[in-house]
């Protein structure tokens, strides 16, 4: 963590770097990008309920990551979590709390092993339709997920 802080303090300035320039040129607007978001090179620019954040995020298989912070320089954080979801809207209601948090959706994987422990297979096919078909929207298929991002 302590070396992603570091990345951040000299992408924001706050680090002195003969790099920065080169960083500041990084997170200017290259073309592209929607309404909403305007990438960078390896940045995005985003308005962030009235505050101008650049960010980043990532992660591979059980890992992912936010860093941003606010253009204008009074703060900057960096998420690491050891979970299947991005974690943009954490880091995004750290730079500003006005951002509205998102419900977290609940790992189908877990749910489904503890009715597997618990109740046995049978069970765990029941369960299974049952939140196909009244609760899907609060849980995530981390299986179905990883066949769509690949």
């Amino acid at each position: 963590a302590e070396d992603m802080l570091k990345y951040l303090g000299a992408n924001m300035g706050i680090i002195e770097s003969e790099l920065y320039p080169a960083l500041q040129f990084s997170h200017e607007y290259s073309g592209g990008g929607n309404d909403v978001i305007k990438p960078g090179l390896g940045w995005f620019n985003m308005d962030v309920e009235g505050v101008d954040v650049v960010w980043h995020d990532g992660g591979t298989v059980g890992f992912m990551t936010f860093a941003g912070f606010r253009k204008d320089k009074t703060m900057g954080v960096v998420v690491l979590t050891n979970s299947t979801g991005f974690p943009d809207d954490l880091g995004f209601h750290l730079l500003n709390p006005d951002y509205p948090m998102v419900e977290p959706k609940l790992p189908l994987s877990n749910t489904l092993n503890k009715i597997l422990l618990d109740e046995g297979i049978e069970a765990v096919e029941n369960a299974y339709m049952e939140i196909k078909e009244n609760e899907s929207d609060k849980y995530i298929n981390e299986l179905l997920e990883a066949k769509l991002k690949a």
